[in-house]
């Protein structure tokens, strides 16, 4: 009896030992995994245990806004094999650690926040699996957040569940949340109710990750100040956007399309709106370098007005940095299009389509005489624009906000139609004449197009002088 009960107490402390030094191997391969990944964040303690590691890290925001664009984060990560958690849920599967984390409320965006549950936290739970596999629900209470730009943003409670593939850098997302309303203290409300959101991501270092994200809502809602009495408002029954980037060679292919349903401007139901924009041929690689540079200007003081204000030298590099960012974005000779904006109401849909080939004016655009310096820069680029806009869109559009709030087959809804369309025709005349525009069926036609030494527009020779007459808005200044 005595020998079977030491045996079995040997069997027992074998077990224990050997379990203490896998999840302290465990351990050691948690921390080479975490401090090899976490390149943009600072650890600011680590300390590990034999079963369990308790650490803390601060991550730097997108824009880079200094320690208000921060989030310090709380973690407790329980060690595999067979992490305490995942034995207590009753899953025997051997991993590399289970994780529990939690947004700090002292440092950074946890300062901003205010939870309705004053005990509630930004909370993460993952399950980091061998082989760079890492499954993560993230739980978002009821919360308040003040803005950097001081802007009061209110969050419903949400849910995420988020899977990422370590071996293919593949990100999987999909989550809800109740809502999200923000109000800007100048009177700016928005509001978006019911969220969904699901992603596909694939990373490609410092280019932008391939894949798309699907964003949509039950219900919108936008108001703003007017320098008129009555501020616009504008709400729809449904939204959606859907985002896509797909790898070009060289370069990427950006793709936006959002959709509004039954949507009301002011009293005015307007119908339904869809968009699809496209960005082909762009750097992605210096897209990024640009956002990134132009938030670190940002975040500096504004340059010096006293002898005694502080020094702002930093913002000569990083101007250099922006505008070497943005030739490197312009490299591929991106081509933007608005294809379609579309409006789907009475009496029929109407359509506004644009495109425009982009290339950075040079560095130090050729001065001529007698041009200024937005021609001269005009004339060191390349570029082409065609826009279609049915006129229906418009003369609808004009009806339907001269009647409000009338609207159907009534004698007031017929009189506005007829107004509306007695005035734009006579301005697409007017345009039309002076050669800006050319008409076909109903259908408004711009185009321009020029190679640096010879302009057109719609299809007629021109000089850029002219057209920096004719279109003042189309071209910088």
């Amino acid at each position: 009896m005595k020998k079977a009960a030491g045996a079995l107490v040997a069997l027992v402390t074998v077990v224990v030992a050997g379990h203490a030094i896998a999840s302290w191997q465990a351990g050691k391969a948690l921390e080479s995994a975490v401090r090899g990944a976490l390149t943009d964040a600072q650890i600011l303690s680590y300390d590990r245990g034999v079963y369990a590691t308790h650490a803390r890290f601060r991550i730097n925001g997108v824009l880079g806004q200094g320690d208000d664009d921060t989030a310090v984060i709380d973690s407790s990560m329980q060690h595999g094999p067979l992490p305490w958690r995942r034995l207590g849920q009753g899953h025997f599967t051997p991993v590399l650690a289970a994780t529990a984390s939690t947004l700090s409320a002292d440092e950074g965006w946890g300062k901003r926040l205010v939870s309705k549950d004053a005990d509630a936290r930004i909370r993460e739970h993952s399950t980091l699996h061998r082989g760079g596999r890492i499954e993560s629900q993230i739980d978002v209470p009821a919360l308040t957040m003040t803005g950097i730009d001081g802007e009061l943003i209110e969050v419903g409670a949400g849910h995420a569940d988020v899977t990422h593939h370590g071996e293919v850098d593949q990100t999987l997302i999909e989550g809800e949340l109740a809502s999200i309303s923000m109000d800007s203290g100048t009177d700016i409300q928005a509001d978006l109710f019911d969220i969904k959101v699901r992603g596909d991501l694939l990373g490609r270092g410092t280019r932008l990750p391939t894949g798309n994200i699907l964003l949509a809502a039950g219900k919108f809602a936008f108001s703003s100040p007017t320098p008129w009495d009555a501020p616009i408002t504008l709400d729809a029954d449904s939204v959606s956007a859907f985002w896509q980037v797909r790898a070009n060679g060289a370069a990427d292919d950006l793709e936006f399309n959002y959709e509004l349903g039954d949507v009301r401007l002011g009293d005015v139901a307007v119908g339904g709106l869809s968009t699809r924009l496209v960005a082909s041929k762009v750097d992605s690689a210096g897209l990024r370098a640009f956002i990134s540079t132009y938030g670190k200007l940002k975040a500096l003081p504004e340059a010096p007005t006293a002898p005694d204000a502080p020094d702002v030298s930093e913002r000569a590099p990083l101007r250099v940095q922006a505008k070497q960012a943005w030739a490197q974005m312009l490299a591929h000779t991106p081509e933007l299009a608005l294809d379609t904006l579309t409006w789907h109401a009475e009496p029929g849909d109407s359509s506004l389509r644009a495109a425009l080939t982009v290339l950075a004016c040079p560095p130090e655009p050729p001065e001529k005489a007698g041009e200024d310096a937005r021609t001269a820069c005009a004339r060191g680029g390349h570029g082409s624009l065609d826009l279609s806009l049915s006129q229906p869109a418009v003369t609808d559009l004009f009806a339907r906000v001269m009647a409000a709030p009338e609207t159907g087959d009534t004698p007031a809804m017929r009189e506005a139609r007829e107004q509306a369309a007695q005035m734009i025709d006579a301005t697409v005349h007017n345009f039309e004449q002076a050669g800006v525009v050319m008409v076909q069926d109903g259908t408004i036609r711009l185009r321009v197009s020029g190679d640096g030494n010879h302009v057109t527009l719609n299809d007629e020779p021109t000089t850029y002088e002219n057209l920096m007459d004719l279109l003042p808005g189309l071209l910088p200044r």
